[in-house]
């Protein structure tokens, strides 16, 4: 065969392989017999549709952007921690042995003032062994022979000889021999205790919580020794805390010597304001750290109702200004997709278009928005994310089967 027959038919194989590649798409996707349906979007790309019924079930409402200004801010962070003073150590009222309570207190607990933490079973000292065995044997001796007058007298009664009235009377006398003698017999028995080295579980020192708050520490397991002194809890009372922000030292000057501004907790919806329990504002403590370069603003925190606990970690914003003004939104507004911040934006019943913005500063409630919205436009400021899932979902594959 010469060389160009042979040139043509490659080709010709080539083509023909290609062909048959083509045709078997075209029949994987609509020559079984399946129907898809007109897969027509309903919504332009970058687009969700949501009927106005369906998006007042779940809550999509909108506002318009309004022109406004969003005061300059210092983002920084801070973290909230245990005021000086506010963790009490429980200590053994004696030597003896740590009994916990039931169930066991465990750190991390949260307890109120007075709730019961244990006990200690104090060892006692044996000065008057001696002594209290001599009592015990004098005890023993005047029950039997309180016994033996009593049977005496109930033969006598029986007989007539003596009255009902003398029967009571030995009753009664026997009976107080008797609980006599289980005192000091009670004394005894811690007596040899003491003497063997074991705690008087009669003589139990309770162990209560100095004050509401939360147990960080527990020292010692059911049934170990303790001395005097030794400490077996540490209670912290986070009904007052300190909010400790760093700040780089170029950024002190901006926000001055009492900084204004807000802090958000992880989980609130509203930013809570930078003030003490007296309406003070924070102080700016003297030095920066050589090694971060950063300075620490001081703010005593209330926190009665014990929503907020020591070591959080809240987002922080100092006022530092006046600052731009321009089209704001929000907070709510805005929903992190991948990489980028974006808005819906309502562009006709029941027609959302997605935005991808780039934002400016922000204060507590508001951000500006530098490019992406236009005052006047209808933004989504509830439930943004469910129409971010909305536009995640419509362009998943459709023609997904199984042959």
């Amino acid at each position: 065969m010469k060389p160009k027959q042979r040139r043509t038919i490659s080709i010709f194989c080539r083509y023909s392989i290609l062909w048959l590649l083509v045709a078997g798409t075209v029949a994987c996707h609509g020559g079984h017999g399946h129907d898809h349906g007109a897969a027509t979007p309903a919504a332009a790309p970058g687009e969700v549709e949501l009927d106005e019924a369906e998006a007042a079930s779940l809550g999509v409402a909108t506002a318009p952007v309004e022109i406004g200004r969003v005061e300059q801010t210092i983002l920084a962070a801070g973290e909230l921690k245990p005021a000086p003073g506010a963790e009490t150590r429980v200590a053994a009222p004696g030597r003896g042995v740590f009994l916990p309570a039931s169930p066991p207190v465990r750190a991390g607990q949260a307890v109120s003032r007075g709730d019961s933490l244990g006990q200690v079973a104090v060892w006692t000292s044996d000065p008057q062994g001696e002594q209290v065995v001599g009592e015990w044997d004098a005890a023993w001796t005047l029950w039997q022979g309180e016994k033996r007058r009593l049977d005496r007298t109930r033969k006598l009664v029986e007989k007539g000889l003596e009255p009902l009235e003398r029967l009571e009377e030995h009753e009664t006398q026997a009976e107080l021999a008797r609980a006599r003698l289980n005192a000091v017999g009670a004394r005894l028995e811690r007596s040899r205790r003491a003497r063997t080295g074991q705690p008087d579980r009669a003589v139990l020192r309770e162990l209560v919580a100095p004050a509401d708050g939360i147990v960080t520490e527990v020292v010692h397991g059911d049934g170990q020794a303790v001395d005097e002194g030794d400490t077996l809890f540490r209670v912290r009372d986070d009904s007052r805390l300190e909010l400790r922000v760093r700040v780089f030292a170029e950024d002190l000057g901006l926000v001055g010597d009492r900084p204004s501004g807000w802090f958000r907790v992880p989980g609130e919806k509203e930013p809570r304001p930078l003030v003490g329990p007296g309406g003070e504002l924070p102080i700016v403590l003297p030095g920066v750290d050589p090694e971060t370069r950063t300075g620490t603003v001081l703010l005593r925190v209330d926190n009665p109702d014990r929503a907020l606990r020591g070591g959080l970690w809240v987002r922080v914003g100092l006022r530092a200004g006046e600052g731009d003004q321009g089209p704001v939104v929000p907070r709510a507004a805005l929903v992190r997709d991948g990489f980028h911040t974006v808005a819906f934006v309502r562009v006709k019943p029941g027609v959302f278009s997605r935005r991808r913005l780039r934002l400016g500063p922000e204060d507590e409630r508001n951000v500006l928005v530098l490019e992406g919205l236009a005052a006047g436009e209808q933004v989504v400021v509830t439930e943004p994310r469910v129409l971010l899932y909305q536009g995640a979902s419509a362009v998943l594959p459709q023609s997904a089967h199984t042959h």
